[in-house]
């Protein structure tokens, strides 16, 4: 299945997530397993998408490198 976003087509709900820079909703699918580095061919993985930009998804690389994110809300 694949999702599409205004500019880019990706693979699973957890890239849809990372794309679009939900934190927590990335954060609930990485709670429940979801792998950051699952993709289809030709299509970037939520990791691949959060290192292009790591200035924009610090938080999501934060939560995909140390395993959470520290909120302040």
């Amino acid at each position: 299945m694949l999702f599409r976003s205004a500019t880019l087509a990706v693979s699973t709900p957890l890239a849809l997530a990372t794309m679009e820079n939900q934190v927590k909703i990335t954060e609930l699918l990485v709670q429940h397993h979801a792998d950051p580095n699952l993709r289809a061919k030709g299509l970037a993985s939520a990791a691949m998408i959060a290192r292009k930009e790591p200035e924009k998804y610090d938080d999501i690389l934060s939560l995909f490198e140390l395993g959470f994110v520290n909120h302040i809300d």
